[in-house]
């Protein structure tokens, strides 16, 4: 009796985002003057922008994830984004900063 057999080799991957994409938090409010934290949650490294466009002066990198507005104006309010682009993955996060304005 003559057995045959075939060596089949069978590729297959699951992708699993591991790290979740966000900014923490999404939504901050400040008054004029004060000092404000964001962090992109991320393990990654990420660059960062305001309103699509590189960060105001007053604007620190601290981190490779997070960003410090130091001497909040009403020119810092709008959306903070950190984005990360390989070949294999991109992601954009994005959070909102809130600027309070003294009532007159």
């Amino acid at each position: 009796m003559d057995l045959f057999f075939q060596a089949v080799t069978v590729f297959s991957f699951n992708y699993f985002i591991l790290d979740p994409h966000k900014i923490d938090p999404p939504v901050q409010y400040a008054r004029l003057g004060d000092t404000v934290q964001f962090r992109c949650i991320t393990k990654k490294h990420t660059e960062w922008y305001f309103n699509d466009e590189e960060l105001p002066s007053n604007v620190k990198r601290i981190s490779l994830q997070n960003i410090l507005i130091a001497n909040v104006t009403e020119d810092n309010a709008g959306l903070y984004s950190c984005e990360h682009k390989t070949k294999m993955d991109n992601f954009l996060a994005e959070g909102k900063l809130i600027v309070l304005s003294k009532m007159k």
